[in-house]
């Protein structure tokens, strides 16, 4: 499933941002982040993942809200553009938030194409993340730097950011 993300406010630095979502084997997701813009000059290229990190919607940051049908508890996922990441399980909107290791990063990469950047993973569902299979709600969001301003993207807004309304979330089925 590939959707456009919208910027909260304008961002001449950045043409498009889209994600895409797919299903591999019954535990497995497979998304990538692609944007276009003269900001993507500034991402590194990496080719696994590197650390577990805490506060990474504090810069660049890519993000994925995953909630089971149903369900008040979702997933945060964080990727940075420096290959760091973190897997959050809250027990309802903005409450509860502890680490998670019910979703593992099997593979984080990203590559330079032409005037474009992509960021991927490999997603693998363990545990309670088990919930999530055919049909769960989704929010891709990212948090971007330009121009000296925080810029947010995500499928919907309301009148401020906030990636965790699961109003701004689609259902994703596969």
């Amino acid at each position: 499933m590939q959707v456009d993300l919208r910027a909260f406010n304008s961002c001449d630095a950045i043409d498009f941002l889209r994600f895409d979502l797919e299903r591999g084997a019954s535990n497995l997701l497979q998304l990538s982040f692609e944007l276009s813009g003269s900001i993507q000059s500034r991402f590194a290229t990496i080719a696994e993942p590197r650390d577990r990190t805490f506060g990474l919607w504090q810069e660049d940051c890519f993000e994925l809200f995953l909630r089971p049908l149903d369900c008040r508890q979702y997933w945060e996922l964080n990727f940075a553009p420096n290959g760091d990441w973190n897997c959050f399980l809250l027990s309802d909107y903005r409450q509860g938030l502890e680490a998670s290791n019910d979703i593992k990063i099997k593979t984080l990469k990203s590559r330079h194409l032409t005037q474009r950047y992509q960021i991927s993973a490999t997603l693998e569902l363990a545990g309670d993340a088990m919930q999530l299979n055919k049909t769960f709600w989704m929010g891709p969001a990212a948090i971007l730097a330009a121009a000296g301003s925080r810029h947010y993207f995500a499928l919907e807004h309301g009148n401020k950011p906030d990636f965790h309304c699961p109003d701004h979330q689609r259902r994703f089925i596969n």
